[in-house]
């Protein structure tokens, strides 16, 4: 068997998260459409956990829009989407709250995946890691 992931995680904590980035993906992935979490260990410690989606995707400006408090891609009246726009905005904070990075990768039409990153036990992130944050608009604290 494999060795324990050495991350420094909440349970409860990524279990909010979780539940809101999978809500999100159900409410923005229209019938027939995908959706998929991963999790995997980073060499040298650390988690990634993704959540991934075949839905209506975002463009960077409604990326920013969406991670600000509140904020929503569709803020006209006639919106189709129900929801505070809080999802993505409190997963961050809790992700970031473990010394984690979030990000957040989408394409109108495509579909989004968000990434969350968690350190090591001793709080670092593997090099290996790294690489990621120039493909992806990473929040952290």
């Amino acid at each position: 068997p494999s060795p324990p992931v050495q991350a420094s995680v909440s349970r409860e904590l990524i279990a909010q998260a979780l539940s809101n980035l999978i809500d999100n993906a159900l409410k923005f992935t229209l019938a027939g459409g995908e959706i998929e979490v991963r999790a995997h260990p980073v060499d040298g410690g650390g988690l990634v956990v993704e959540v991934c989606d075949t839905g209506v995707g975002m463009t960077e400006a409604e990326i920013v829009d969406v991670l600000a408090p509140f904020g929503q891609a569709d803020s006209t009246l006639s919106r189709l989407y129900e929801g505070a726009g809080l999802g993505l905005t409190l997963a961050s904070a809790l992700v970031r709250s473990m010394n984690g990075a979030f990000a957040v990768e989408s394409e109108p039409q495509k579909g989004t995946t968000i990434r969350m990153r968690f350190p090591a036990s001793d709080g670092t992130f593997a090099a290996s890691e790294t690489a990621c944050a120039e493909t992806a608009m990473w929040v952290s604290g």
